[in-house]
């Protein structure tokens, strides 16, 4: 599937005022490799369902290593979805993925509920990439 050049010229634009463009649920439906031949990518965010095989089927986890060595070939980071065990957490450390997220750290909460897990905690030195 080609993307539509209309698509790119807007990206484009974006990314030249300092939007970063990140590809949502990798390695599933649409998010295929065309885009990370057309598009400038600043992520890739690794699909759940990938992330959920981690150790427990041998040729997911080797699919997984060759996205991963992919992306770092490219220089798109990479953010890891759906981490739900320690198991996977390890695993996503022992590879540098630094951006995580899952049920692991939190299950989805509430507004409410989220202000209040925020003012709960000791405040932390947030730095960005």
């Amino acid at each position: 599937m080609n993307v539509d050049e209309s698509l790119v010229q807007r990206l484009n634009i974006l990314h030249e005022n300092g939007f970063v463009i990140a590809l949502d649920d990798f390695g599933t439906g649409y998010s295929g490799l065309s885009y990370l031949h057309d598009l400038h990518i600043d992520y890739i965010k690794i699909d759940h369902s990938f992330v959920g095989r981690v150790n427990a089927d041998p040729e997911s986890t080797r699919i997984l290593d060759c996205v991963l060595d992919l992306a770092r070939k490219l220089s798109i980071s990479i953010v890891a979805e759906g981490v739900e065990t320690k198991e996977q957490l390890d695993y996503l450390n022992q590879h540098n993925i630094t951006f995580q997220q899952g049920y692991y750290f939190y299950k989805p909460v509430t507004y409410i509920d989220l202000v209040k897990i925020i003012l709960s905690k000791p405040k932390v030195k947030v730095v960005a990439e």
